[in-house]
């Protein structure tokens, strides 16, 4: 897809999570197991309540905010396909999004 054609910056997409990368601006090191399973657990019984948010990068995606949720789905479920919101964004309005979502 040619993300400059796009009439906004952004765009909500199922979204294949092998496509998506985790973000060089992630501050959080360690997520707990038994959190991770949990919000897998949450997940399945009650859908995915937020997506999370990527940006194209070479042909894939980079996640901007989201971490744990994209890791319960890809380590405890066998969901092959995440809701995404997709933005077009510099590296620094990427960090700020990301460091606002751990923020919360």
């Amino acid at each position: 897809m040619d993300w400059n054609k796009l009439k906004t910056n952004i765009a909500i997409l199922l979204i294949s999570i092998q496509l998506i990368d985790s973000s060089p601006f992630q501050k959080r090191k360690y997520i707990y197991k038994i959190k991770l399973k949990e919000l897998a657990e949450s997940i399945e019984k009650d859908g995915l309540i937020e997506p999370v948010i990527a940006r194209p990068k070479n042909n894939r995606f980079e996640l901007i905010a989201g971490e744990r949720r994209l890791r319960a789905i890809k380590d405890y479920t066998k969901l092959k396909k995440i809701q995404t919101k997709i933005i077009i964004v510099n590296d620094l309005q990427a960090r700020r999004i990301s460091a606002a979502e751990n923020l919360q």
